[in-house]
């Protein structure tokens, strides 16, 4: 809402699937449009039917083409992006904003101290934050942080995590971080009661 109070014109894309899904607002603004993309699940994915691994192996197949596409066909018809903003299952927006030389946001939609332990596993602490998912009670010490345990921690870091395809995601978000440097932003909601 504030992008659209400042007059910029904000295009919402998001899977085929997830749109249909969406309820129509009954508000609208002449400003927002919507737009989808292919995830490669376009009647929807199902968590009892759907492999998690393949469902995430095939947003990161198709993601970046349709995503391309879309923007691509939104230039040709005379509809300018300056910026893309992204969310942290979809690290591979960030490149192909770069590929259309548009700047990219990452939204962290977690804890900013989430973030803090994510940039510490990759980037020297990696054994020390494992450890801890291993050992819940094992001690924690990373700068600027108070003393965590492995508790703590996301359960992305524990041997038991069934989700393998998030850490290289995570992963991947600090390559581009780094690559980018100061031209990359991310914004982080946050505020004391949490941290």
């Amino acid at each position: 809402m504030r992008l659209l109070r400042s007059g910029s014109c904000v295009t919402f894309a998001t899977s085929r699937s997830a749109l249909r899904q969406m309820r129509e607002s009954k508000e609208t603004f002449d400003d927002l449009s919507y737009a989808a993309f292919s995830d490669g699940y376009d009647d929807g994915f199902d968590i009892g039917k759907n492999d998690i691994q393949q469902f995430m192996d095939e947003l990161k197949r198709q993601g970046p083409q349709t995503l391309g596409e879309l923007i691509g066909n939104c230039l040709t018809e005379g509809r300018e992006f300056t910026h893309l903003f992204y969310t942290t299952l979809i690290p591979w927006a960030a490149d192909v904003a770069s590929s259309f030389r548009l700047r990219s946001t990452l939204i962290w939609t977690q804890p900013a101290t989430v973030l803090d332990i994510y940039y510490y596993y990759f980037n020297g602490y990696g054994d020390v934050i494992s450890d801890a998912g291993i050992n819940s009670s094992s001690p924690i010490v990373l700068p600027g942080l108070p003393p965590l345990t492995g508790c703590d921690v996301p359960s992305f870091f524990s041997p038991e995590n069934h989700y393998s395809y998030f850490l290289p995601l995570m992963k991947r978000q600090f390559e581009i971080l780094n690559e980018q440097g100061n031209s990359h932003k991310v914004l982080v909601n946050t505020f004391d009661a949490l941290e």
